[in-house]
């Protein structure tokens, strides 16, 4: 356990490293060395006896790397649609995202790179295993929940807007929204939901800000495999587990860990704002 606990921090804080995003070339290094990283690290962890580590390593690597790029250009696409105001460019990003996050989860799985895709809805985690016979499931993500329901209490939900993003969107009254240090916001992140004000001069801008952070906290679900052994192996004799929990629940670490590594940085200086404006334009 501390062996993981310590990969998750090396992660976290080697990914940083990649953050001072200028341009497109720097952004790209960072979202691929991100995924190199965690794919690397988790193909270690999810070696099997038998594979020899330096090419688990190289594979996990390798396609970590891939699937880092293909996040990068889902964000590319995101600053295309705040410039555009076409939300058919949200659901492309959307797409492109979660194909770069499957790979990378498949990297850190010791999987090959199309064996189990996934697009996370709302708090709902759909998957597509091609190696299983059942091979479609959806699983419930209690963290994406927890900031849905969060956001409930904070604003109107919008069925509009959801349908349009394919992301929970709420919709809040004037200067509802406010965070202790900082004042007034005009729009927030909620794991996987979204809270925007309705009278906001640059909604597009805004939202594809709002939307980046979503991909942020998506971006970092390769980190949850880094635990999958050890979870069997503690709830190896719960038939709970292994019958409703395995089968029906994703546990979305990378929720906590985003808020962590948030919380280092002060709003302004903040290097995931940093990002979310450099692609978002706001």
């Amino acid at each position: 356990m501390k062996k993981n606990i310590f990969l998750i921090l090396a992660v976290c804080i080697s990914s940083q490293q990649f953050y001072a995003q200028q341009n497109d070339s720097q952004a790209a290094l960072y979202n691929i060395g991100t995924g190199a990283i965690i794919g690397g690290i988790g193909s270690i962890i999810n070696k099997k006896k038998e594979d020899k580590l330096h090419k688990v390593l190289l594979k996990g690597l390798t396609q970590g790397a891939l699937g880092g790029y293909a996040i990068f250009e889902s964000k590319r696409i995101v600053r295309q649609y705040g410039n555009s105001g076409n939300y058919g460019q949200l659901w492309a990003a959307k797409a492109v995202h979660f194909a770069g996050a499957s790979i990378i989860e498949n990297a850190a799985s010791n999987r090959n790179f199309w064996e189990r895709w996934h697009i996370n809805i709302g708090f709902a985690r759909t998957e597509l295993d091609l190696k299983r016979n059942k091979k479609f499931s959806v699983k419930i993500m209690p963290f994406a929940l927890y900031g849905f329901v969060d956001a409930m209490f904070e604003a109107d939900f919008s069925l509009k807007y959801t349908l349009r993003t394919g992301t929970p969107i709420f919709l809040a009254n004037g200067r509802t929204l406010y965070e202790e240090g900082i004042g007034h916001l005009s729009g927030a992140a909620f794991a996987n939901a979204i809270i925007v004000e309705r009278t906001v001069p640059d909604f597009h801008n805004l939202l594809a800000h709002e939307y980046i952070h979503t991909f942020q906290y998506e971006g970092l679900s390769g980190i949850n495999t880094f635990l999958n052994k050890s979870l069997d192996k503690w709830f190896a004799n719960e038939k709970t587990y292994k019958s409703i929990v395995k089968k029906y629940v994703y546990l979305d670490l990378q929720a906590p860990a985003w808020s962590l590594l948030y919380g280092l940085f002060p709003y302004n200086t903040n290097p995931f704002e940093e990002e979310a404006r450099y692609y978002g334009g706001f």
